[in-house]
């Protein structure tokens, strides 16, 4: 909430507070940059956000386990592949797309 002014979606939050107040540069300084974030959180969201939520998260939390026990485990399985490389990302830096943290970084760490 800016004033009445209110946002809900997080990347759309995190839009909002980069352009009033710029620094440090969420989406990125240079276009390779923007372009690397804007990547990394595709790849979080698209593939291990989606296998963790709507593969394994919603499903149990429906009651739905024994009609969908397989998806749950594949989804659990291309999670756990997901979040393997991002920890080897993260292995030789302490953030997913460049040298400071970005908007990867945050809407990476609320991935269910």
């Amino acid at each position: 909430m800016d004033g009445d002014f209110v946002l809900y979606e997080s990347i759309a939050i995190l839009a909002h507070l980069e352009q009033k107040h710029p620094v440090p540069a969420l989406f990125g300084a240079t276009e390779k940059e923007t372009g690397h974030i804007w990547q990394r959180m595709f790849e979080m969201m698209n593939y291990a956000r989606d296998a963790i939520k709507n593969g394994v998260v919603r499903p149990l939390a429906r009651g739905q386990a024994e009609q969908v026990g397989g998806k749950i485990k594949a989804s659990a399985i291309e999670a756990h592949g997901m979040l393997e490389w991002a920890e080897s990302v993260l292995s030789g830096s302490l953030y997913l797309a460049d040298e400071n943290l970005s908007a990867a970084d945050v809407s990476s760490a609320k991935l269910s």
